[in-house]
């Protein structure tokens, strides 16, 4: 029978088709039942519960042990852990992950970043040959059990990066022979317990990033074996106790972002392997002890955003590994030493926002390794020293508001590592010199302040990457007539930059007394009117556009104008009293108010002697009297001598638009 013949008759099919055997059917139903088994295998892998699991079936742990893990597992979620291979699958303990098995019991426990979501049972106690315990990175909550205390030889603990929450258990001290000790990352709370310091064979301990209260309790001072101390970002307080100068192996001890208050203990200065020391962002007051000098391994010191005052310390010197010092935001006063040239180790040398006063040392051009300097918002003055042409590892340069003055050196355009190069805020004279344009690294450019500046001396724009930002706003740049359509390319560059930077330089005006006159911002915000007579001689008035105010404003909001107001008479000095009062106008625009009333708008001066604000109208006596043109957006109000101004509404708004600086 052909083809053909099955097509036309498929009922004839049949007879072509080999009937089945006997044989062939057991084969089938051997195949399927096998499939079947491997599916139910499958399918109860995927199943297993503590409920299934016996631990007195285990053969290598105490029961005890083998129940605290089942614990674990159900306590954490462990069906959704991340690899749980072999757990509540086998007899033996020591096969499963994360378990290590020695003589007869769990010694390591260590299941990291693996998905464990849950609290932790107070079984886990029952452990008690536990050396090793390692849960951190994962998503723990609730307390930690004070059954950890029944772990009688442990010797590192690590449950951070979790959400741990309640205070650290007393029962901690318990842990003789505990070496290392990591909570940090998560939610605990309460104090630091004082039997912490029962913990003598300490080496590590980190509790940085919780909510702990309360003061670093003394009794850390008897971990004679501690090497590193972390203790950041909580909410400790308190003076740092002088115990800790006992840690004499300590070489790390960080507790940053606190609210620790006090001096900062002399007797650090005993712990002379220490090599970081960050104790920033604290309310510590007081000087810099000088017996930090003393720590020749000290190769980092973080003391900035403080309450620290007096001078920095010449001994600082002596600390000859140092190799960053970072003593921003606090309240330092004096010279900086010419001995901080000898730490030629050092890379990152922070003063910024203090009141440091006389000349940038020439010392610190010894500095050869240096790479960062910082020292904007100080009273520094002088001219920069020369010497720093020889730090040619500087990437990050900023001198900016001080009181600096000469030429921006022409040496500048040597440091080819420049990125960052600020020196706004000052008072520079001359030409920006042509070798800037060899900085092919330089990000921002900003020297503002600059006075008597002559600009279209040099084409930067074929210079500057277009990425690049070029800031000459709040200068003293002399704007030629016509522009910006004069031809002159540079001029063309910082107009396609900044449209409107023209309007943001300084502007003087020689004032005669026997006339006169009135001096105006270039943008026309600001007017200050000098009457006939108020003068003694003839006097320069200068006034200089700037960023910011040189004077914080605290919890008030800047609004966006701010300037200094300088009067000289013909010898050079400075005149700030007159024998006329000066009437002050404001322009303002309402949505620099923030919302606030037009008829609270208020012009105040910075009292140094109080260091606060004050309404400007008692500069004269009696006071004077604001005069106010709504419609027209503007007020004036007289003064009687210079100073530095400021425009507030008023307090209880708290929005603020400084306006004047001396």
């Amino acid at each position: 029978m052909g083809k053909q013949e099955l097509l036309k008759n498929p009922e004839n099919k049949s007879k072509r088709i080999r009937q089945p055997r006997l044989e062939d059917g057991m084969k089938s139903l051997l195949n399927f039942l096998v499939i079947v088994g491997m599916l139910l295998s499958l399918l109860g892998a995927e199943a297993v519960s503590a409920d299934d699991f016996s631990c007195s079936s285990v053969t290598d742990v105490p029961v005890v042990e083998c129940e605290a893990l089942v614990a674990l597992y159900n306590s954490t979620n462990g069906a959704g852990w991340t690899n749980r291979n072999n757990w509540l699958e086998t007899v033996t303990v020591g096969n499963w992950y994360g378990i290590t098995v020695e003589s007869g019991h769990v010694v390591v426990l260590v299941l990291p970043d693996n998905n464990l979501e849950g609290s932790l049972p107070s079984q886990i106690g029952h452990l008690t040959e536990l050396w090793g315990l390692d849960l951190s990175y994962n998503k723990l909550f609730n307390y930690i059990p004070p059954e950890i205390g029944n772990f009688r030889i442990i010797k590192e603990i690590s449950l951070s990066n979790n959400n741990l929450s309640g205070p650290i258990p007393t029962e901690i001290g318990e842990l003789k022979t505990l070496q290392v000790l990591k909570l940090q990352h998560n939610h605990l709370e309460g104090i630091i317990p004082s039997s912490i310091g029962e913990l003598s064979e300490l080496t590590a301990l980190d509790l940085s990033y919780n909510n702990l209260q309360g003061a670093i309790p003394r009794e850390i001072g008897q971990l004679s074996n501690l090497m590193v101390l972390v203790l950041n970002f909580d909410n400790l307080e308190g003076n740092i106790p002088a115990e800790i100068g006992n840690l004499t192996k300590l070489r790390i001890f960080e507790a940053i972002s606190n609210r620790l208050d006090g001096n900062i203990p002399s007797e650090i200065g005993n712990i002379t392997d220490l090599f970081h020391l960050f104790l920033a962002e604290n309310n510590l007051s007081g000087n810099i002890p000088p017996a930090l000098g003393n720590l020749q391994n000290l190769e980092v010191l973080y003391l900035s955003f403080n309450h620290l005052s007096g001078e920095i310390p010449v001994e600082l010197s002596n600390a000859s590994s140092l190799r960053t010092l970072y003593l921003r935001g606090n309240h330092l006063t004096g010279f900086i030493p010419e001995e901080l040239g000898n730490l030629t180790n050092l890379r990152d040398l922070d003063l910024a926002a203090n009141q440091l006063s006389g000349n940038i040392p020439a010392s610190l051009g010894n500095l050869l390794n240096l790479e960062s300097l910082e020292l904007c918002d100080n009273h520094l003055s002088g001219t920069i020293p020369n010497e720093l042409g020889n730090l040619v590892k500087l990437w990050n340069l900023r001198l900016c508001n001080n009181e600096l003055s000469g030429s921006i050196p022409s040496w500048l355009g040597n440091l080819q590592n420049l990125q960052y190069l600020i020196l706004s805020g000052n008072n520079f004279d001359g030409d920006i010199p042509p070798e800037i344009q060899n900085l092919m690294n330089l990000r921002p450019l900003v020297v503002n302040s600059l006075l008597d500046v002559q600009v279209g001396l040099i084409n930067l724009s074929n210079h500057l990457h277009i990425e690049k930002t070029l800031d000459l706003a709040y200068n003293f740049l002399k704007v030629p007539d016509g522009y910006p359509e004069s031809g002159n390319a540079f001029h063309q560059f910082l107009y396609q930059r900044d449209p409107d930077w023209h309007l943001r330089q300084a502007v003087s005006q020689q004032i005669a007394p026997d006339s006169g006159g009135t001096i105006t911002s270039r943008d026309g915000a600001v007017q200050v009117q000098v009457p006939k007579d108020a003068l003694d001689d003839t006097v320069t008035f200068t006034f200089i556009p700037q960023a910011q105010p040189s004077q914080s404003s605290g919890e008030l909001a800047f609004a966006n104008q701010s300037f200094q107001l300088i009067a000289e008479n013909s010898s050079g000095s400075r005149v700030r009293v007159f024998d006329q009062p000066l009437t002050v106008t404001i322009s303002y625009n309402e949505a620099d108010l923030g919302g606030a009333s037009e008829d609270d708008l208020r012009l105040f001066y910075w009292d140094e002697e109080s260091s606060a604000w004050k309404d400007a109208a008692t500069t004269c006596t009696p006071p004077s009297i604001y005069r106010r043109n709504l419609e027209e957006n503007r007020f004036s109000v007289d003064i009687c001598h210079l100073t530095e101004f400021g425009v507030f509404v008023s307090p209880q708004v708290k929005v603020y638009l400084p306006l004047v600086r001396r």
